[in-house]
């Protein structure tokens, strides 16, 4: 009887491992089975420590083939598959299904260039710190602001913050002095109920650069995907 009935936990134990490794993946199953040891009040044979240890290496090795992958995407996205598992010697439906992994988990939202700005016509590269007031912070007021942003694609980021006497930032490519200077009597004259104040600090792009703008840069840290 206690046989049949150590014989059906063990089928559950198998179950619920498989659901944990396609929800959870590995760790999680390495953690599950050493749980269901426990409740057994069981101890750990040799076979079972070698298939945890087994399962913990696996994931191991798991996270640092995504975190691989991040670091070549990082440094240049436009190689095939097919290329970068060369690089990573390992399969082509390896690397997809860690990209796939990577853009489901939201780690990867896009793929595009860093071009030179330059040369695409814009002369300057202005961080505006903004102080609105209060009221601004409400929902249909940052609602708004979200649309508005949109008309502005040369405005390329948009965010709340606090430092230096204000609470948003915008950060923008401009070909020239005049047409930051029209953006900001556009955001005088539309914001002027909530605007309390502004600060600009403008970079003339190509000049006095220490260390060119790339994310390709990020590939050097240490990554956690």
């Amino acid at each position: 009887m206690w046989h049949d009935v150590h014989m059906g936990m063990d089928t559950v134990v198998v179950s619920l491992i498989g659901v944990a490794f396609c929800r959870f993946g590995i760790g999680c199953c390495a953690c599950l089975y050493l749980l269901c040891f426990r409740v057994r009040k069981q101890a750990l044979t040799g076979v079972h420590k070698l298939l945890i240890a087994s399962l913990l290496h696996g994931g191991l090795m798991r996270k640092e083939l995504s975190q691989r992958l991040l670091r070549e995407l990082l440094e240049n996205s436009k190689r095939s598959d097919r290329e970068l598992a060369k690089v990573l010697e390992v399969s082509q439906p390896t690397i997809t299904r860690y990209r796939r992994q990577l853009e489901k988990a939201g780690i990867i939202q896009d793929y595009t260039i860093v071009p030179d700005f330059r040369k695409m016509g814009f002369e300057l590269l202005a961080l505006t710190l903004v102080k609105f007031r209060p009221e601004f912070y409400t929902p249909e007021i940052m609602e708004e602001a979200k649309k508005a942003a949109a008309e502005f694609p040369d405005a390329i980021f948009l965010s709340t913050g606090e430092g230096l006497e204000a609470n948003f930032l915008i950060i923008s490519l401009n070909r020239n002095f005049t047409e930051y200077h029209s953006r900001l009597n556009r955001l005088r004259l539309h914001w002027k109920d909530f605007l309390e104040g502004f600060q600009s600090f403008i970079v003339s792009i190509g000049e006095g650069e220490y260390k060119r703008f790339s994310i390709a840069h990020l590939a050097d840290m240490p990554l956690d995907p």
